[in-house]
């Protein structure tokens, strides 16, 4: 309920759905408290009232979290809504600013797909990975890389969260990513972005030695051994910036 992200408009369906909630709880308490006589009846009243203005919060606390984290803020920052008059500000801006490109650390960007949970999965037979460019690697240079399923160690985990790992290059990537094993079936695979140069690569882990790419640049490959990973990158990085 307080995870992950959410984009404009969604944001304002959730607060269609905090205005219809507490409208009917109101309607709904004035309907049995001018139906029956009595304190019981009263109280009744009060109760259903209280019960849809708490869901009505809930509701609203949820969608001020979840488009802080597609801004990439802390949710903590939705407590600006008990605070008269910025909260008014807060909401216009919430409702105008767009949130930031691509995956960030409290999940991908909302409206694209992502890895679902792993399952138990036997990957089909595929031919051997041939790299669209020559190696590279001596000249390789580091990527900005933010992760999901993996912790900051780079173990795995299975949170949908994003954690930016720092920088490696590929081939450092390769060797920590050979390590790894299967999948487990708890949670989300690992999934790792991979930002240079004004491009994104985005690769998640099929079985141990194969990930898989998310929208490869066009002539590339979508599925790679680990240990073709560096050479994946480059030449990723060179037919992106080319297309």
């Amino acid at each position: 309920m307080f995870t992950g992200r959410i984009g404009r408009l969604k944001f304002l369906v959730f607060y269609v759905a905090v205005w219809l909630v507490g409208a009917l709880a109101y309607l709904f308490a004035l309907a049995i408290g001018s139906g029956r006589a009595g304190d019981t009846a009263v109280a009744a009243g009060v109760l259903v009232f209280l019960a849809g203005g708490l869901v009505a919060f809930l509701i609203s606390l949820s969608a001020w979290v979840r488009r802080f984290h597609d801004l990439d803020q802390s949710g903590w920052m939705a407590l600006l809504a008990l605070v008269p008059f910025v909260n008014l500000v807060t909401f216009f801006v919430l409702l105008l600013a767009p949130g930031t490109p691509g995956p960030n650390r409290y999940g991908p960007e909302p409206g694209t797909a992502r890895p679902a949970p792993y399952t138990a999965y036997a990957p089909p037979a595929r031919p051997s990975y041939t790299p669209s460019a020559p190696p590279t690697r001596g000249y390789e240079r580091p990527f900005s890389i933010l992760a999901q399923g993996l912790d900051r160690s780079f173990r795995p985990n299975g949170s949908p969260e994003w954690v930016r790992l720092g920088s490696m290059t590929g081939s450092e990537f390769a060797r920590r990513a050979a390590g790894l094993g299967p999948p487990t079936a708890d949670g989300y695979v690992p999934n790792v972005a991979f930002d240079r140069d004004g491009v994104r690569l985005v690769l998640y882990q099929e079985d141990a030695d194969v990930w898989h790419a998310t929208d490869p640049p066009p002539g590339m490959t979508d599925r790679v051994a680990v240990h073709h990973i560096p050479d994946w990158l480059e030449a990723g990085v060179s037919y992106a910036r080319r297309a």
